[in-house]
């Protein structure tokens, strides 16, 4: 289930270590390219081990794998800690008895009761209240990186699958155990493995067909069209073959929700040959944008200080910030695609005015509780500053045209926010200029009820969300839209 990467560090046989065979828990590997991202020394062979081992010949096992790298974060040696039901081995879960599964979350199986008409005609499903059933995926069909080869981790941003996994895993109140009851089905795909900006479409493809091959009786209920997988890469469900009912058919829960026809699909990441005629990346009847994952629990943005802070700046009479409008990003003059014309035009219209009450660049938390006004375009793919510009008690400034927000069926972007055209980027200093200090508060009320929407930490809101926004889709799918 996994992709060769272009980068990869060259691969020598066994004999070449001083380890030789003592372990046979890795690879041995020879530095190449890529050179200032690998853990290993940077001369002579060394040691690539398999994961769930660490050490230099891969003699110890790493029962809990973490590999930061400034905003990076490695994944768990073990999904969920085993649960508390077993013990992380060699990146495998040793499951107490009684317990089974990738995580150890497992208890029960269930086959249909005969003697229930509806289970064995796929009807038994639960009509009132969302119910899901997670698939449990062999190592062989969806599993995370093999090897701890220096790109097994992962931007925290793109681990919404791991946060909804874990989240999940434990929700009984949502999870069952019996797939007769389910009314939706969770593939734990694991695509974000295949990098950031991999094409996934045959990883899923593969996935899909073994679960339509396995499970006959559960596929057939809807054709797939109640199963539903997380796509968190940068372009999300853009490189799914538009004519593969194996990729078509389940619901896609993605950060990048863009909806354009081919014929209009100009100036914007993500167009392949294969895209979606009539919507592109996007199914608003069908997928779901949700908020990525890189706002991350413990630091200063999701405290409770920057919470009291935040409340204490929509009170009346509180004075203008020090700047207008803040922009922390860049621009890629040569790279139109990139926020499809945004960026671009934000610099010749605005930025080369050079007005003192702009600020460009930088992406420190305070430079955004030093504007009122901050610009949110998307980039090469989703764009990853909402979160950011809500919690620092900035008022977003949205362009991205034919682009779904994160559960904008639920949430009102107009209420916090401002939402602009491309052809309003000219004017945008005149518009922004026009807006008195007391609406600036309103939409920073406004904000005050959404916010936590946006982030998946403990006190976050976002998997909550989501299983509302997934239940909306069920009702779509039984209303006949997709």
């Amino acid at each position: 289930g996994r992709v060769a990467r272009s980068d990869a560090s060259p691969t020598l046989p066994l004999s070449h270590s001083h380890w030789r065979r003592r372990f046979d828990r890795g690879a041995c590997c020879l530095h190449g390219i890529g050179e200032a991202v690998w853990p290993g020394p940077t001369q002579g062979p060394w040691c690539m081990c398999r994961k769930g081992f660490t050490g230099p010949s891969c003699g110890e096992h790493d029962t809990w794998t973490l590999v930061p790298q400034g905003t990076r974060m490695g994944d768990k040696a073990c999904s969920n800690n085993c649960s508390s039901n077993g013990e992380c081995l060699a990146g495998f879960c040793k499951c107490s008895q009684g317990y089974w599964g990738i995580d150890c979350s497992r208890s029960k199986a269930y086959a249909p009761d005969p003697a229930v008409q509806d289970e064995a005609r796929g009807r038994a499903y639960n009509r009132t209240a969302l119910r899901i059933y997670k698939y449990e995926l062999p190592w062989y069909v969806a599993f995370a990186a093999e090897q701890n080869d220096g790109l097994g981790f992962f931007d925290y941003a793109y681990s919404t699958d791991d946060r909804f996994n874990e989240r999940l895993s434990g929700d009984w109140a949502v999870r069952t155990e019996n797939p007769y009851e389910a009314n939706l089905f969770y593939v734990p795909a694991m695509a974000v493995y295949m990098s950031n900006q991999e094409r996934q479409d045959t990883h899923v493809r593969n996935v899909m067909m073994y679960i339509k091959d396995t499970y006959p009786d559960l596929w057939a209920r809807h054709q797939g069209r109640d199963h539903f997988l997380i796509l968190p890469q940068d372009h999300g469900a853009c490189y799914m073959d538009g004519d593969d009912p194996l990729n078509e058919a389940p619901i896609k829960v993605v950060h990048f929700g863009l909806q354009v026809s081919v014929d209009r699909y100009v100036d914007m990441p993500g167009k392949h040959e294969r895209s979606h005629p009539r919507y592109g990346c996007f199914m608003p009847e069908r997928d779901v944008a949700i908020p990525h994952a890189d706002v991350k629990p413990g630091t200063s943005e999701t405290s409770p200080e920057a919470h009291r802070r935040i409340a204490a700046e929509t009170a009346g009479g509180t004075p203008p910030r020090q700047n207008l409008f803040f922009f922390g990003g860049s621009i890629r003059h040569h790279q139109k695609e990139y926020s499809g014309g945004a960026r671009q035009a934000l610099a010749k219209y605005v930025l080369e005015r050079n007005d003192p009450r702009v600020k460009f660049g930088g992406m420190g938390f305070e430079e955004y509780w030093l504007a009122s006004f901050c610009f949110n375009p998307y980039g090469d793919g989703y764009g990853n500053r909402l979160p950011h510009i809500l919690l620092g008690g900035c008022v977003p400034v949205t362009v991205q045209e034919h682009v779904h927000q994160p559960f904008d069926d639920m949430i009102p972007y107009e209420e916090f926010g401002l939402v602009l055209k491309l052809a309003d980027i000219p004017r945008l200093l005149e518009i922004l200029e026009a807006i008195p200090q007391e609406r600036i508060l309103q939409y920073r009320r406004a904000a005050q009820k959404y916010y936590r929407a946006f982030y998946w930490s403990e006190d976050g809101e976002a998997y909550s969300y989501l299983l509302r926004s997934l239940f909306r889709r069920l009702q779509n799918l039984w209303a006949g839209l997709f």
